[in-house]
């Protein structure tokens, strides 16, 4: 069952379905089906892209795929309405944040900069330093190799 309007892959240890309809523009996560737990997942975008790879054999595709139908005709507008709805509240405390940064900033008298800083990357765990890393100019934390940020 060969289906253009989905993807779907296998991360190694389950079968996972990409449907573009059921994305949010702008976020960091992708949002993909999972047959074996019957629920849609939210997995960081580009660790996807890494660790994904794409599944051919009918026997697997077919049945993963009716499964996605059957949740999406039930769940599909309802998970994506709470979806853009966290997403829009994301934003709201992101600009928040930035606001509260620059207030920060200019009582300190620096520019959009923070003086040397050490973290741990959320995503991988990985030392970050950001004298080595580049930080992210929409949220200021330090950017991992993986990908990671505070966005």
């Amino acid at each position: 069952m060969d289906d253009p309007r989905f993807w779907v892959g296998t991360n190694g240890e389950d079968i996972l379905i990409f449907d573009r309809e059921m994305q949010i523009e702008n976020s960091p996560f992708v949002h993909l089906w999972s047959p074996t737990a019957q629920e849609m997942k939210s997995v960081n975008a580009s660790m996807a892209r890494v660790h994904m790879k794409t599944i051919k054999d009918d026997t697997l595709v077919a049945p993963a795929i009716e499964s996605y139908l059957i949740w999406h005709a039930k769940n599909g507008a309802d998970f994506l309405n709470e979806e853009k709805k966290y997403q829009r509240e994301r934003r709201k405390g992101d600009e928040l944040k930035q606001q509260t940064k620059s207030e920060i900033y200019a009582a300190k008298g620096n520019s959009n900069s923070y003086s040397h800083r050490s973290a741990q990357c959320h995503n991988c765990g990985k030392a970050l330093n950001s004298s080595v890393q580049a930080t992210c100019k929409t949220c200021g934390w330090i950017r991992c190799a993986c990908g990671a940020c505070g966005c």
